[in-house]
């Protein structure tokens, strides 16, 4: 029988933001496997454009777009006095009318997102999948499944909720605000019938917030790579006589830390080791915070491009002798979407971050190079060294199929249950 499937996911395509991509994924190929497939996400507020817009060209008319009502000026970075002002008054707004992380952008959202669920509820759309974050949308469902119990309702968590250190603003809301946001997490672990996260602290953290015997319905279901994104990419000569280091994505503030340390490395191999540094070719792309291009001002090996279409972020990853991943603290397990995009090319990683499980598992699995915080300047050597012997960590042994979205969502398919109608 067919299995029908409602997502709802605020950041969904054409917006252009990460948290898309993950069901924008898993619908395409849930879809070619005979299952009904529609969505209700934000409606995009700028001119801006997703990368996987094609993704959901089969079943885009299948998409609600709902106007979420949160103000768009706390979603920016005001420049401008006046933007500055409109932002402090619209912090004022939200923080006067709601409870817990008024930076959740899904607060107002709730009566829009209920009636249009319920419709299509009543629609024979039983299984309802509301990927998170923002968060708090997750709390709002929690009356309907006391209504239709029959309906299998399941959250999907990408990031942390209330111990997020990160991102969403939570480090800077008070206790009283985060209890809140506390209470909510907990009823929504609870109450759902299934829980799935990208990873396995995150499956033991929310776990943990419910009682043993529903435990079995935690699942940790991995980000991963799109064959479809790299097919009939160009290849690009790499210079053989540099050490071409990548970084693609978003270098976040939280990890910026790391990034001065790299940087301070490579500025004590300019004074003491030209030759060394002249071999380094290391280009980023994407988003920067505005310290990156302070530290950077004196570091000629260093180039920035911006963004990138998804095309040549292929081309530039298989151009490189290494790929880069910077992890914030509280994120140093994380495998995010970069780290599959760049095994998927069976190209060396080198991950900057304190002591944590992916660079362990880069190190483990012979993958490249874990460059721990106070050991960059050891690591950059070891890479450096291997490099001139021609032997860069790279396993083209390694079993990259689990990591495959549309394998990975297979697993999705067992959770869900066949349409009554």
């Amino acid at each position: 029988m067919k299995k029908k499937l409602l997502i709802i996911c605020y950041t969904f395509p054409p917006y252009n933001g990460i948290g898309g991509r993950r069901w924008a994924k898993f619908a395409k190929y849930l879809l070619q496997d005979n299952c009904e497939i529609s969505v209700i996400a934000a409606k995009k507020q700028d001119a801006s454009q997703s990368p996987w817009t094609k993704d959901i060209s089969s079943y885009q008319d299948n998409i609600n777009y709902l106007d979420a009502g949160y103000p768009l000026i706390l979603q920016s970075n005001p420049k401008s006095i006046w933007q500055k002002i409109r932002y402090r008054l619209a912090l004022f707004y939200v923080k006067l009318f709601l409870k817990g992380n008024y930076f959740d952008s899904s607060s107002f959202w709730e009566k829009k997102l209920i009636k249009v669920t319920e419709r299509k509820i009543l629609e024979g759309y039983n299984n309802v999948l509301v990927s998170c974050g923002p968060f708090k949308m997750a709390s709002f469902f929690l009356s309907l499944k006391k209504k239709y119990p029959a309906v299998n309702f399941i959250v999907d968590f990408r990031d942390p909720w209330a111990n997020n250190k990160t991102s969403f603003g939570y480090t800077s809301i008070s206790s009283k605000r985060l209890e809140f946001e506390k209470e909510l997490e907990k009823k929504v672990a609870c109450n759902y019938d299934y829980v799935l996260c990208v990873s396995e602290e995150m499956t033991t953290y929310f776990s943990n917030l419910a009682p043993q015997d529903k435990h079995k319905n935690f699942l940790t279901i991995s980000n991963g790579f799109d064959k479809d994104d790299f097919s009939g990419k160009s290849q690009l000569v790499r210079n053989e006589n540099k050490l071409k280091f990548v970084f693609i994505g978003t270098l976040y503030d939280k990890s910026m830390h790391v990034f001065k340390e790299f940087c301070d490395v490579l500025q004590t191999i300019k004074k003491e080791n030209a030759l060394m540094f002249n071999s380094f070719q290391i280009e980023f792309y994407g988003q920067m915070p505005k310290s990156f291009f302070e530290l950077i001002k004196d570091i000629d090996c260093i180039e920035f491009g911006g963004e990138i279409p998804l095309k040549q972020v292929y081309e530039k990853i298989s151009s490189a002798d290494l790929a880069m991943l910077f992890l914030t603290d509280d994120l140093n397990y994380s495998f995010s979407t970069k780290f599959y995009e760049y095994i998927s090319q069976n190209i060396s990683i080198a991950v900057f971050s304190k002591d944590g499980r992916t660079g362990r598992f880069v190190e483990e699995n012979r993958l490249g190079y874990a460059c721990f915080s106070s050991k960059i300047m050891e690591g950059i050597k070891i890479i450096h060294q291997d490099w001139e012997n021609g032997n860069l960590r790279n396993n083209a042994s390694f079993n990259t199929s689990d990591f495959n979205v549309e394998i990975i969502s297979h697993q999705i398919q067992n959770i869900l249950i066949n349409t009554s109608i």
